[in-house]
């Protein structure tokens, strides 16, 4: 009789399953790492090569214009990184300015700029330096220049 119960006795065989399952999922798991790491290694080595043979100075103008930049940005954006200089000169760049258009766009970024706001102050740095460079002019109506925006912000904000 006691054999008999004991083989007709299942309640131990739902903790079995997910054991099996669960070792399961952990091998699966496992094997994926082992196959994706080798395509992830190779290009955290790719990235690093490009970045390291990137010459920041010269940013997203070319080497022509590289000194009219650095004339304006030299150690002054807010963020003080080479990667976020060249960022804001293509987000500049981006927004299709043309002799036509400049002004408007300068009279929106100016009023950001003005009241505080240390990323429009940047960026107003990278619209006079892009419109330097491309030749680009703008009426500032003697409104504070980017370098100027700065100093006064670095000063209120130490």
């Amino acid at each position: 009789m006691k054999i008999r119960n004991f083989i007709a006795d299942d309640s131990g065989a739902v903790a079995v399953d997910w054991v099996v399952l669960t070792g399961a999922l952990v091998g699966l798991g496992l094997a994926t790492a082992a196959v994706v790491s080798g395509g992830v290694q190779d290009l955290g080595g790719e990235t690093q090569t490009a970045l390291g043979v990137m010459d920041v100075n010269v940013g997203f103008f070319g080497a022509a214009a590289a000194s009219a930049l650095q004339s304006v940005w030299g150690t002054l954006p807010m963020l003080s990184s080479f990667a976020d200089q060249q960022e804001r000169e293509e987000w500049v760049a981006s927004r299709g300015l043309t002799q036509a258009n400049v002004q408007a766009y300068y009279n929106g970024l100016y009023a950001k700029a003005s009241s505080g706001d240390p990323l429009a102050i940047d960026d107003l740095g990278a619209l006079e330096a892009y419109a330097q460079a491309n030749g680009l002019t703008f009426n500032t109506n003697g409104n504070q220049t980017y370098a100027q925006l700065h100093a006064t912000y670095t000063a209120a904000n130490p």
